[in-house]
């Protein structure tokens, strides 16, 4: 069940997923979220499928997003028909991953943004290497966080979730881990070694992940937390932006100037 841009396999009672876009750093297409979609729908059903592993195949990152290039030319040549169809679709994958019965194992090894976070986050195991990047960027192209990310960063604790909404600000894998978007860390030389292992003992997804050694750094965006949630605190924009001109600290300042270069 392979195409192009993604692979699909069966190792014994797993079902693996690998994205393999790597020039467009695995940015999902209307192709990768169908064939992703029917793969999952096959597995449901199966009952010698136990979990699934979501991944990315060769080259940097996990998954870049949408394909903004396709949503672009979309607007320029059909009136956005396709584009529409591609976040109708995207969205249903979204909602089927976050609604599926067996475990789905992220490796967020790389650049994690958009459309990546949609389908990561979803998964039960969110796994998060020293090369994790996620960011959910939409307000820099006038859109908003979608692909579940309003559900997803409203529930993220000390008004974090608004913080990363407005500014697009990128967590590395320390920070997500710090903050639940993800929930186990692993150096990156680690991520094969853990897919081995779950493929060997896919019911001990949880115990697998806890044993292996993969200690994280100290998550730098909790020294920024107070202020977080301090300048972050109003359901208003306005207020927002009043609260960061008002301080004369440094991080506000810089805060203040990423929000202007957005469009919330």
């Amino acid at each position: 069940m392979n195409t192009e841009d993604i692979l699909i396999h069966r190792h014994g009672a797993v079902g693996h997923i690998s994205l393999n876009r790597p020039k467009a750093l695995h940015a999902l297409t209307l192709d990768m979220c169908h064939a992703m979609s029917a793969a999952l729908t096959e597995w449901a059903d199966d009952d010698g499928i136990e979990a699934v592993i979501l991944d990315h195949a060769e080259g940097r990152g996990f998954c870049a997003g949408g394909d903004i290039a396709f949503l672009r030319n979309s607007a320029l040549n059909d009136g956005g028909v396709s584009g529409r169809r591609f976040f109708h679709d995207e969205y249903q994958l979204n909602h089927q991953m976050m609604t599926y019965a067996k475990p789905i194992v992220a490796f967020m090894d790389g650049i994690t943004m958009g459309g990546g976070v949609g389908i990561a986050l979803p998964c039960k195991y969110r796994v998060a290497t020293e090369n994790t990047r996620l960011a959910m960027p939409e307000t820099g192209i006038g859109l908003f966080p979608d692909v579940g990310g309003g559900w997803h960063l409203s529930r993220l604790g000390g008004r974090l979730g608004q913080f990363l909404a407005l500014t697009g600000a990128r967590l590395d894998g320390a920070e997500c881990l710090w903050a639940g978007l993800a929930t186990h860390y692993l150096p990156a030389e680690m991520v094969a070694d853990a897919k081995a292992r779950i493929i060997e003992k896919p019911g001990r997804i949880s115990g697998v992940l806890s044993e292996m050694p993969g200690t994280p750094p100290k998550a730098r965006i909790e020294d920024n937390a107070d202020k977080i949630a301090r300048h972050f605190a109003s359901e208003r924009l306005e207020d927002i932006v009043a609260s960061l001109d008002a301080s004369d600290d440094e991080w506000a300042a810089k805060e203040r100037a990423t929000l202007g270069t957005k469009s919330p």
